[in-house]
């Protein structure tokens, strides 16, 4: 990494997708469980929160892309019981599909 994610402190990373040519060129995003959160990190460095607890992440462990741009997310529930898989759709911090339970959902 380069710019200014190079300085990010990470802690209890999970999930890592680095993108293809074709579905978010350019981009890496990392899930961080501890904070709940998935961060994308593009070419030049800049870095910013795609998705947080509000969207219904806790503890998220696993990331995937579909080939229409769509992220699905494997929260582990950190030990709670809100086991989840979400779909978010290309650019929307918002799930627009969750399967299995869980506390929050997006405002």
């Amino acid at each position: 990494m380069k710019g200014i994610a190079a300085n990010l402190l990470f802690a209890a990373l999970f999930g890592l997708w680095l993108s293809s040519p074709r579905v978010h060129a350019d981009t890496i995003y990392v899930s961080t469980a501890n904070l709940n959160s998935i961060l994308s990190v593009d070419s030049s460095g800049g870095w910013s929160t795609f998705a947080t607890a509000g969207s219904g992440l806790n503890y998220p462990l696993g990331l995937a892309f579909n080939g229409s741009g769509n992220l699905y997310v494997a929260n582990s529930g950190g030990g709670n019981g809100n086991s989840t898989v979400q779909e978010f759709t290309a650019n929307s911090a918002c799930p627009q599909t969750t399967w299995g339970q869980v506390y929050l959902l997006c405002n």
